[in-house]
């Protein structure tokens, strides 16, 4: 057996392995992290597919790891912003539909000329390899577009690590853009063959393939060790509020911002949100939720809080996708008893106000809160 395919053995049941320990550690603290879950899936199905020396399971483990890219694209986009550059989505969606459609071609056109991919081989700089030209050049492009998917996705998932550690010198951002970086540069020799004979890319493209396990053994590694710190990469946050499931006002903490964001009044928004949830009520129903206003500056943000007990609202000034699901995390870690306090007809607000404060400085450990007035 051929290094290249032992590696490569090794490189799926490893991964396979490793997928469901990091679903596993995930799971228990409640963190998502189901795009990269699904990627490591992708990954480990399409490089099997590929060890069979079948041209047909090789043309379709392509496509498979391509979705896994894909999925590697959401969750680095994802903790940048909240939704997805258009110009991002045209280039991933070009090169995806790029090659479903030529694997679509390329069935229809052996189906068509008779031909049994099984007894073809594809050897990416030498065409008589393939014995049947239109074969190899369908197969030739979507190597490439595969490649570009990749390096695009890799690239601007490194692009967006290299902000977080720029802006938190957190040491798990900066162990992920090695890992980033060292798969970049798997793909990057792997292309190399199209210009080296087969008696000389084997090496180098051996040697690429650890270097990419190392980086995806780093990358999952450091969801082990630190599997939440994507939740803790600060956001600015104006302040917080939990309102009972009468809509009144329970809980509430302004933080401290940047001076040059400017002084609001928070009495005057705490009240103006109680007046909405009182209108809704009213003219909407019980049932009726709001989710997320945007207002200029502000995102204002509404989690319901489990068997109808309340809402929890936070008013940031910007928004990623992680920062969203550390809102429900925190919807989540919220005691039972704590919240059914909030909806006794005799709690004492200023008892319960410590427990909060504890949870909120828990999960968000970056804010600073407000010097209350007396």
């Amino acid at each position: 057996m051929e290094p290249f395919s032992l590696i490569s053995i090794i490189a799926s049941a490893s991964l396979i392995l490793l997928t469901i320990i990091i679903w596993v550690k995930s799971h228990k603290i409640r963190v998502d992290i189901t795009y990269i879950i699904l990627s490591l899936i992708f990954f480990a199905a399409g490089n099997a597919l590929t060890l069979f020396g079948d041209l047909t399971l090789f043309v379709i483990g392509q496509v498979v790891l391509s979705g896994g890219f894909f999925f590697v694209f959401v969750h680095y986009d994802g903790i940048s912003s909240q939704r997805p550059k258009l110009r991002h989505i045209a280039v991933l969606a070009t090169l995806q539909a790029g090659i479903v459609m030529e694997t679509i071609f390329l069935f229809a056109y052996v189906a068509r000329a008779n031909v049994n991919l099984a007894t073809l081989t594809f050897i990416a700089n030498d065409p008589s390899a393939t014995a049947d030209m239109t074969v190899y050049l369908i197969l030739l492009f979507n190597s490439l577009l595969s490649s570009g998917l990749c390096l695009f996705s890799i690239g601007r998932a490194i692009v967006v690590m290299g902000s977080v550690f720029r802006f938190t010198k957190a040491p798990a951002a900066r162990n992920e853009i090695i890992a980033l970086i060292l798969i970049f540069v798997y793909r990057v020799v792997f292309e190399s063959r199209l210009f080296m004979p087969p008696t000389q890319y084997q090496t180098p493209i051996t040697l690429a393939l650890l270097l990419a396990i190392v980086g995806v053994i780093i990358l999952i590694l450091n969801y082990l060790l630190h599997p939440d710190y994507l939740y803790l990469i600060p956001v600015p946050i104006h302040s917080f509020m939990i309102y009972n499931n009468t809509g009144l006002l329970s809980y509430s903490r302004s933080v401290q911002t940047d001076t040059k964001r400017g002084d609001t009044q928070f009495i005057l928004i705490s009240g103006a949100l109680t007046a909405i949830f009182s209108l809704i009520k009213e003219t909407l129903g019980q049932g009726a939720r709001i989710k997320f206003i945007d207002a200029q500056q502000f995102r204002i943000f509404f989690n319901p809080l489990p068997r109808d007990q309340g809402t929890f609202v936070v008013i940031a000034y910007g928004a990623t996708v992680f920062f969203s699901k550390s809102l429900d995390r925190f919807v989540q870690s919220i005691p039972i008893s704590l919240m059914e306090q909030i909806n006794h007809t005799n709690v004492d607000l200023e008892a319960v106000k410590p427990e909060f404060d504890l949870l909120v400085k828990t999960l968000f450990p970056y804010v600073t809160f407000n010097v209350e007035k007396l």
